[in-house]
């Protein structure tokens, strides 16, 4: 992205379709925990119009910058989880 002549927007995405369900699933399974323990899901608040399913498309980054998304769902949120408990063992008080 950074060497192209003029700048673009990409997509950088898996391709794959998911639930929200799904990723609260994956997320709560990375943590251990059980999602329907701790979530609490108001069918008032459900608007019939919302995204049911997201899937964003990388085809114009597969095509014009020959990338490809190597990691799938789990392994993102699996590392993005390790990052922010990294991160937040290093801010800490008892690290100062």
């Amino acid at each position: 992205m950074m060497q192209q002549d003029q700048p673009k927007d990409y997509i950088i995405a898996t391709g794959k379709s998911h639930t929200l369900k799904e990723f609260i699933d994956f997320t709560f399974k990375a943590l251990d925990l059980n999602w329907e323990e701790h979530v609490v899901i108001d069918e008032v608040l459900r608007r019939p119009t919302d995204l049911q399913i997201g899937r964003a498309d990388p085809g114009k980054a597969n095509r014009e910058l020959d990338w490809k998304a190597k990691l799938g769902i789990n392994a993102i949120i699996e590392n993005m989880i390790e990052h922010e408990l990294s991160y937040s063992n290093l801010n800490t008080p008892s690290s100062y």
